[in-house]
């Protein structure tokens, strides 16, 4: 099986099981918490995929790097994935999760690049126009890059 077919087929199952179970913000929460970490620390992966790792260890280690707020479903989820050996899957999953979270709530989710700091009065007016004119909640990030002379890019 490919690797999206199979990221996508546990997002999708988390997804419904979320919703049944009445958390599905909770654990989109705490796939972005995860993400993050996987971004703040690359070889996180790596050592994940070790073969010297227990199945009890590998938990332990994913539940911290989501965070205080990581909910039971959550915590299943993640001992579903250790015990099937689809360690490898998981930020594909956590991003398949949260397109498809982003799609069943309506929300669209945006990048404001700007030439220099945009301030939070600036960011909610762009987030308010955008929600208007699209009739979908924002969920916005911000960056800066130098190289463009001036404005910003969404």
């Amino acid at each position: 099986m490919k690797k999206g077919l199979i990221a996508k087929h546990y997002a999708k199952a988390l997804l419904a099981y979320a919703i049944k179970q009445e958390v599905e913000e909770t654990v989109y929460n705490n796939t972005v918490n995860l993400m993050h970490n996987f971004a703040e620390h690359p070889k996180l992966l790596t050592f994940m995929s070790s073969s010297i790792l227990s199945a009890t260890e590998k938990e332990k280690i994913l539940t911290t790097a989501t965070g205080e707020n990581i909910c039971s479903e959550f915590i299943r989820f993640i001992e579903l994935i250790i015990k099937n050996d689809r360690e490898e899957f998981i930020p594909d999953m956590c991003t398949a999760y949260q397109q498809l979270y982003r799609k069943a709530k309506g929300i669209l989710s945006i990048e404001i690049t700007s030439a220099v700091e945009i301030n939070d009065d600036t960011k909610k007016r762009i987030i308010t126009k955008l929600a208007a004119s699209t009739g979908l909640k924002i969920e916005a990030q911000t960056k800066v890059d130098r190289e463009l002379i001036g404005g910003y890019t969404i």
